[in-house]
């Protein structure tokens, strides 16, 4: 079970719900619910970031998983590879309604979902990542590529992954979060701004503790650092994007 850059995090309570639980028997096809809270610091200006509930429901069987807003099926799955395909809802959105001043006069940038094939090879010194995905509800027609490496530990029932990689985003991407058109900087008074494709480098941390043999709570993080093309944009504020969550989970 995992989840790749095109849900809300690239390292979830799942990763950790495992390393977590290893300290009790667990079966296979394990369903695990909960609920949570999800808070995006996004690089938007004059955008009213807020939290919002996060349902949690996870899991994985030899043939498919589900991960909270990514479900996949396995094309190849053993100790050492995993194949699959999969799909998910981006975690991206500028929603004008949230924004302020003339910002509020640019037209909303919705989320989407993205089909993915993703790969991971597993190894006793972490786990190493890799996929690419495409835009399947037309709002950009953009793709996105993702590579990482993901260090697991676990100390008794307290388990955490740290996970870094760089995040390719196609200019088809980027205009539709990050672009201003002509038509809007004519409206609004901002410059018309046409960004080009980016790499970005990122940071994730996720924690879980199993208080019971079912009952768990988890804490996750990430950070994406924003590279010029997008930070030039005058849509944009902050030189990064900050996602925090966290819950309590309970496994059957």
């Amino acid at each position: 079970m995992k989840k790749y850059r095109i849900g809300r995090l690239g390292v979830t309570a799942s990763a950790c719900l495992f390393l977590a639980t290893s300290s009790f028997p667990v079966l296979a096809d394990t369903l695990t619910i909960g609920a949570g809270t999800h808070y995006a610091n996004t690089p938007y200006k004059n955008y009213n970031n807020h939290g919002e509930f996060m349902p949690v429901i996870m899991y994985d069987s030899d043939r498919f998983y589900i991960d909270d807003d990514v479900a996949g099926i396995y094309l190849v799955k053993n100790n050492t590879h995993e194949v699959d395909v999969g799909i998910g809802i981006t975690d991206l959105e500028f929603n004008n309604d949230h924004a302020s001043g003339v910002m509020r006069k640019l037209r909303t940038r919705k989320i989407t979902a993205m089909a993915s094939l993703n790969y991971q090879y597993k190894t006793n010194v972490g786990n190493f990542f890799a996929s690419v995905a495409a835009d399947v509800l037309d709002r950009h027609n953009g793709f996105t590529a993702d590579a990482s490496y993901e260090a697991p530990f676990q100390i008794g029932r307290f388990g955490m992954a740290i996970r870094g990689g760089l995040q390719w985003q196609s200019s088809n991407y980027n205009k539709y979060y990050f672009g201003i058109s002509n038509e809007e900087s004519q409206f609004t008074g901002l410059s018309s701004y046409n960004p080009g494709s980016t790499v970005s480098p990122y940071i994730d941390a996720s924690a879980m503790y199993s208080i019971t043999k079912n009952w768990g709570i988890f804490l996750t993080g990430r950070y994406e650092r924003m590279t010029s093309e997008i930070k030039d944009s005058p849509m944009v504020s902050r030189s990064g994007n900050l996602v925090i969550e966290s819950g309590i989970t309970y496994s059957f």
